[in-house]
């Protein structure tokens, strides 16, 4: 019997960047016995993606995908969390079997649902996740700054390929693959508390796992994130780290190990993560300069978490476009 799998797309006000994710996904081949559908959630007040669909359909059909369903709905509660679970609604009314996320600010490689989908039959997990690979963006001019400053992130975010995945490890939606069974039968959500903070994946993570869910990995199944120009700043890369390490912070809650703890974590941080790389800020081509920076952003957010302050809103401001 063929199994029904959705891929699913969170979008907010980013059309060219969602233009280019529909595309590579009009090219993914198909898992045998399957039948594939699409859902893209747009959250916002209403809909505006229309015209980005209607080029997503001749698309389809031309890579010999005409029997795909395309399911389009929105959100009006901005966050992440709500139009994700939006996403995961609408996989649940249409019978879905296995929903995969990736973000409209990627770009699947062809082979990525299969490879996907041959890791959960083998393994029968109940979340499978790959690996997400940075590349600059190819229609956008950097200038001789942020070019240096995307290459070391670039560097630094892809430094670790391949790797294994580890017991511990976290699959992000970036690139992600649930048993909508499991989902159902466990109530999971993502959690709406985290609407503007980000890591209510995290927290999904830990939860399917609280359940008696089994994950893999499989390095086969490859997504690429495009880095716009305007995330290619310290300013930006200063901020996303600081917030995200609050939110992360307060998801694992490390604060219950005390407070002499979390400063003895702050000190570590402080010294082995920024003054020990001071000194090579001249001499390697600006990777030395990026991880300061991002080192100390999740200082930053490190020490506000431990003494209460939570509030971050890192997904207000959309990036990319």
């Amino acid at each position: 019997m063929a199994k029904k799998i959705a891929v699913g797309i969170a979008t907010r006000k980013r059309p060219k960047l969602l233009d280019g994710c529909l595309t590579s996904l009009a090219s993914i081949k198909i898992p045998k016995q399957a039948e594939l559908c699409f859902i893209i959630v747009e959250n916002d007040e209403k809909l505006t993606i229309e015209p980005v669909i209607e080029k997503f359909k001749p698309k389809l059909i031309a890579s010999g995908k005409k029997q795909a369903s395309i399911h389009v709905g929105f959100e009006p509660e901005i966050g992440i969390p709500s139009a994700r679970n939006k996403v995961m609604d609408i996989a649940m009314a249409a019978k879905c079997d296995f929903l995969a996320f990736i973000d409209d600010d990627e770009r699947a490689r062809t082979d990525w649902l299969v490879e996907l989908m041959k890791v959960q039959v083998n393994t029968n997990a109940d979340l499978v996740g790959g690996p997400v690979w940075r590349i600059r963006d190819p229609s956008e001019n950097f200038g001789l700054f942020q070019r240096m400053v995307s290459k070391a992130l670039l560097q630094h975010y892809n430094k670790s390929k391949p790797r294994k995945m580890r017991r511990t490890s976290i699959i992000a939606t970036g690139n992600w693959l649930c048993c909508m069974r499991f989902v159902e039968e466990n109530l999971l959500r993502f959690d709406t508390s985290l609407q503007l903070t980000g890591s209510e994946d995290v927290k999904f993570d830990k939860d399917l796992v609280a359940a008696g869910g089994c994950k893999a990995w499989t390095e086969n199944a490859v997504v690429e994130e495009i880095v716009t120009a305007d995330r290619a700043s310290l300013n930006y890369i200063f901020t996303r780290e600081r917030e995200t390490q609050k939110t992360l912070y307060l998801v694992k809650q490390k604060y219950r190990k005390g407070y002499l703890y979390a400063i003895g974590e702050i000190f570590l941080m402080a010294l082995f993560g920024i003054l020990c790389r001071v000194i090579l800020v001249p001499f390697d081509n600006g990777r030395s300069l990026v991880k300061i920076i991002m080192k100390a952003g999740r200082l930053t957010g490190h020490i506000e978490a431990v003494f209460g302050h939570s509030g971050s809103n890192i997904y207000r401001t959309v990036t990319g476009d």
